[in-house]
Formats: C-alpha cells, sequence, structure tokens
C-alpha cells in the first residue's frame, strides 16, 4: 500500500511540474499552486475562465500520453466570488470541456469531506452537519441515548467524541456563519441533548445544555479554528500551504481594504473575541507563538470562561430559572448524573431532582391530590400535600439517619425554600461541612423519597 501511493506520486509530479512550467495555476504574489492533489483527485486552480480550459487542455494531453482516464460525469466546476445569482446568470454562456465533453458548472462541491461553495458561504455545509447530529443521535437511540438508557454522561461522551467531530468536519473553513445557521446548530445541540437526559422538548434551553457541561457549538467551532490556527503557525516555512498562510496574514496587516471574509479575518475576530489578539501581534513581531499543549490550555480556559458568563448571564435575565440557578452554579456536568456513575441503579430516581429544579415555580396549577390551586407545585408535592404526609415523614426520618441530629436541625430549621433546594442537591450554607459521602446519601434518600410519594400520587384517586 506505500509503495503505490509513492508510485502514484512519482507518476502524477509530471502533471504539476508541466502545469506549473507553463505558468498555469493560481498565482499568490511570488507564490504558484498550479493545482492540488488528493489521493487520485486533481483539481486545477486558475483566476480566470480562459486559464482554467488550458488547463483542462493541458490535463487531457497529459492524460492520452500516460493513458489515464478522467471521468467528465464526476468532474464539475465551482467559481468563486460570485453570488449565485450571478452565478447562475454566467453560467449559462460559459462552457468547460474536457475531451471536448461538457463538465457541469455547480455552486457548490464536496471535497475531501468538506464543503465548498462558490458564493463562499456555509450554509450547505451547516445544513449537512445538522442532518448529521439528528440522524446519529437518532439511531442511537436503541444503543441507550435516551430516558432510561445509559446515564447522560456517558451520553455526552459519545456526543463530545463521535457526533460532534463529524458534524464539525471541515469547520476550521466556515467564515462568516449567520445567527440563523448558529441556531439551527444550537438547536441540533439542544435536541441531542433533551434526548440523553430524558427531558421534554418544551424544557428550558438554560438547563439541557448547561446539565452535561456542554459549551454552545458556536464556541466549539471557535475552538476548533484556533487550534487549526495554532498549527498553521507551527508549520515549517518550506511547506505551501505555510506560505500560503503567511501571505494572506501579512496582506490582512498591511492591506487598506477593510476585509470581511475568508480565513484571516474570521481568526482575527475570533482572537478579537476572547482576548486572545495578543498572540497573533506577538507572532507577526517574532514568529513565535504557544506550544500546542500551552495553546490547548489557553483556549479552553478563555472560552469556559466566557461560556460560563453568558450562561450566568442568561439565567439571570430568567426570573422563572432563580432556583436552578440556585443549585447550578457552575457550568460543568451535573452532580446528579456524576452521583449516578456511582449508584447507577438509581439514575433515573436522581433525575427526578434535576427535572424539579427546572420545574417554573410561577406556572399555576392544581395540585389533584389535595385539590390545592397555586403556584410551585413542585415544592408544594414535596414539602405540603397532605395526602403524602406518611411518605414525607418518612423521607425527613431517614435524612435525620443520615445526617446526624446537629446537621439535620440546622437544615431543617432554614426557611421552606432553601429546605427544597437543598432536597435537590443545593449545597446550602447548613451543608458547606458536609462530606460529599454524607452529600450523595442525602440526595438518594431524596431520591427514593420523592419517587415513592410519586408511586403514591399515582394510585390516589384524583380530584376531578
Amino acid at each position: 500500500m506505500i509503495l503505490s501511493a509513492w508510485l502514484f506520486l512519482v507518476m502524477i509530479n509530471d502533471l504539476i511540474m508541466t502545469l506549473k512550467d507553463r505558468g498555469m495555476g493560481m498565482h499568490v504574489c511570488q507564490l504558484i499552486v498550479p493545482c492540488i492533489l488528493l489521493a487520485d483527485d486533481t483539481s486545477l486552480l486558475s483566476p480566470t475562465v480562459f486559464g482554467l480550459q488550458r488547463s483542462l487542455d493541458a490535463v487531457f494531453e497529459y492524460a492520452s500520453k500516460w493513458r489515464l482516464v478522467y471521468n467528465p460525469l464526476k468532474s464539475a466546476v465551482v467559481v468563486f466570488g460570485e453570488s449565485r445569482q450571478v452565478s447562475s446568470a454566467r453560467s449559462i454562456s460559459r462552457r468547460w470541456l474536457l475531451n471536448d465533453k461538457n463538465i457541469e458548472e455547480k455552486s457548490h462541491i464536496k471535497y475531501a469531506g468538506c464543503f465548498l461553495a462558490g458564493d463562499m458561504k456555509c450554509k450547505a455545509a451547516i445544513d449537512k452537519a445538522v442532518q448529521v447530529g439528528r440522524s446519529t443521535i437518532n439511531s442511537l437511540t436503541a444503543v441507550g441515548i435516551r430516558r432510561f438508557g445509559m446515564n447522560p454522561i456517558t451520553s455526552c461522551k459519545i456526543w463530545k467524541r463521535i457526533i460532534m467531530p463529524s458534524m464539525l468536519f471541515g469547520a476550521q473553513l466556515w467564515c462568516n456563519v449567520s445567527l440563523k445557521e448558529y441556531e439551527a446548530l444550537e438547536r441540533c445541540q439542544r435536541y441531542a441533548t433533551r434526548r440523553m437526559q430524558g427531558l421534554r422538548q418544551q424544557s428550558p434551553t438554560e438547563g439541557t445544555v448547561s446539565g452535561l457541561g456542554l459549551w454552545s457549538v458556536e464556541a466549539a467551532v471557535d475552538r476548533t479554528k484556533l487550534l487549526f490556527f495554532n498549527k498553521l503557525c507551527h508549520g515549517k516555512s518550506n511547506l505551501y500551504w505555510k506560505q500560503l498562510f503567511m501571505l494572506r496574514l501579512s496582506n490582512f496587516k498591511y492591506s487598506t481594504v477593510d476585509r470581511k471574509w475568508g480565513f484571516i479575518p474570521d481568526i482575527v475576530r475570533i482572537l478579537k473575541k476572547y482576548d486572545l489578539y495578543h498572540h497573533l501581534v506577538r507572532y507577526m513581531s517574532t514568529c513565535t507563538c504557544p506550544d500546542k499543549m500551552m495553546w490547548n490550555k489557553i483556549t479552553y480556559r478563555v472560552i469556559h470562561s466566557r461560556e460560563q458568563r453568558v450562561w450566568r448571564a442568561s439565567l439571570a435575565t430568567r426570573a422563572d430559572m432563580y432556583r436552578f440557578a440556585n443549585i447550578y452554579t457552575e457550568l460543568r456536568p451535573s452532580f446528579i448524573w456524576k452521583i449516578a456513575l456511582i449508584h447507577y441503579k438509581h439514575l433515573w430516581l436522581l433525575a427526578t431532582l434535576f427535572y424539579l429544579a427546572l420545574e417554573n415555580p410561577f406556572e399555576c396549577r392544581q395540585c389533584k391530590l389535595c385539590g390545592v390551586t397555586g403556584q410551585d407545585m413542585a415544592k408544594h408535592f414535596v414539602l405540603y400535600c397532605p395526602a403524602l404526609n406518611t411518605e414525607r415523614n418518612c423521607m425527613f426520618e431517614t435524612f435525620l439517619d443520615v445526617l446526624g441530629v446537629e446537621n439535620f436541625v440546622d437544615f431543617h430549621s432554614q426557611e421552606d425554600e432553601i429546605v427544597f433546594e437543598t432536597i435537590l442537591g443545593s449545597k446550602t450554607d447548613c451543608f458547606h461541612s458536609l462530606n460529599d459521602n454524607l452529600w450523595e446519601q442525602f440526595l438518594l434518600v431524596a431520591a427514593v423519597g420523592i419517587h415513592s410519594m410519586s408511586i403514591k400520587a399515582t394510585r390516589l384517586p384524583m380530584l376531578q
């Protein structure tokens, strides 16, 4: 296999030299790129219609000489820099021939797994990413990515390590992504996280993604681009792509034209967004930048910090999420799911605590057990409903056994809202000195107690 690849390079090298000797290809300052080769694919580059046709003629001449066959039906031409309307109008008069056979002109193509569009937009790539994300998460329902399936943390690992990389393949080349396109990606991730955690589709956005400690898709794309930027900076100077990168970087720095399209303007925007622009300034001055490991740490730290600030700010605008905000103060996987990794038999009992934290406390409903009408039925169910006094008293007696008298008195003497938040997992002041083992036991008792209340509630006759 290794020998065959080497033999192909030897065979095709003359084509590259032929195109270069004839001055064909893309000229960027002193850099000449006659074509791009990947496996058995040949990509010709030209700034003009006439130049591309000359390259096609040269390729056909070379193929005829060495008895190679290029299939026009599997070939395509993409003209970059034109809007779709302009491209549609001009393509009528343009013809591309390979051995007197027409080659189709397309608005976009898939090359090396990446979608490249003539209008320089990413809609086709993002539509495909959303399709891949949704279809993959649906196909894994039988595996256990669903309610009453595997632990959401395990499902999240599959999402981050398998599904997301497939979705975001080639995202380094996405430029000027619109808010609408990012929202399509965010909806796909929210759909996936709700499936993993067994949540309703109407559950609040601020709680679904943060329950697994995930960033926004936009932040994940930004980090992908930042890591790619670091790789470009560390490339060897004799490589074509490194020379092209340096030329584009210099052109951006010294050009008087306000450029808004392309990788360089996009990476500059991202560096400024995360207060990392000084690294680019230093690189252009001294050609030095952090090594791969250090850059990984830097980008993770600044992006996570920003994502957490944005998440907390979003929670602050939602009055109905105040309880969730009090219980979950950091953007990381819910402690409920972490405890369930150890006590896996109680996974979906513990999940009830997470679900109750997401309930809207201002929604007015009627208790079907006792007939009381009012807000915050979740707290009423756990703390007040007289139909569940026996189960509630049993739960609090078990709290006493687990916590001991002193800790239980501190806990029970708090205001009702604090008591309820503590039952759902908040480490309030009375529990700060409690060790992790006791806290886990407390939450297990709470989960089992609320489950027993739920069972009784389904058996009791409901009020009409």
